[in-house]
C-alpha cells in the first residue's frame, strides 16, 4: 500500500486521505494529514503489526464483521509502545471510557451466550416427543436391572468389586 501511495499524484492522495478521515478518530487535522501524506515518498517500511493487538471478532448487525480489542486501552498503551517507545503511556479518558463500555458489552454478550446456550438445551429438552422422556427412563432401569440379573446369576465378582474373600 505504501509502494502505491508513493507512485500516486497529490489529487490521489488527497482523496485518500478524506476517505480515511471519515474512518478513523485522530488529533490530526486534515491538513496535517494531507501534508505528511505529500512527504509519502520518503517513508520506508521498517515494522508492521496489527493493531489491535488483542482481539475478537464479532458480526454485528449495525456493522458486520467487527474487529473488537479484548482490552482497547491497554491495546492503545501496547500501540505508543510500538510507535514511539513510550512504556509508561496512560490512555486518555475517552480511550478508557470507549475501553470500559466494549468491556461491558463483551461482558453482557457472554451472559446472552451462557443464558442461549441453557435455554437451547431446556428448549430441547422440552421438544421430546410425548412420553419419550419416560420410555427412556423404563429402558435405562430395564439395562440396569438386566446387567445386575446377569452379574448375580454368573457367580462372579465384576472386576469393580473391590470386597476380600
Amino acid at each position: 500500500m505504501l509502494d502505491k501511495a508513493k507512485q500516486s499524484d497529490l489529487g490521489s492522495l488527497t482523496e485518500m486521505c478524506k476517505d480515511i478521515m471519515s474512518q478513523i478518530s485522530t488529533n490530526f487535522t486534515a491538513t496535517e494529514i494531507l501534508q505528511y501524506a505529500s512527504y509519502v515518498t520518503k517513508f520506508q517500511m521498517k515494522e508492521t503489526t496489527g493493531f489491535p493487538f488483542e482481539l475478537t471478532t464479532m458480526n454485528l448487525s449495525s456493522t458486520g464483521d467487527t474487529v473488537i480489542p479484548i482490552d482497547l486501552a491497554q491495546n492503545v498503551s501496547k500501540l505508543h509502545q510500538f510507535l514511539f517507545n513510550e512504556t509508561d503511556y496512560q490512555p486518555t479518558e475517552t480511550v478508557q471510557s470507549v475501553s470500559d463500555k466494549i468491556a461491558k458489552k463483551q461482558v453482557l454478550r457472554q451472559r446472552l451466550l451462557h443464558l442461549i446456550s441453557h435455554s437451547t438445551m431446556i428448549l430441547l429438552v422440552l421438544m421430546e416427543p410425548k412420553g419419550q422422556r419416560k420410555k427412556n427412563k423404563d429402558k435405562q432401569d430395564s439395562l440396569k436391572n438386566s446387567q445386575s440379573e446377569s452379574e448375580n446369576n454368573s457367580g462372579t465378582k465384576s472386576s469393580s468389586d473391590d470386597s476380600d474373600e
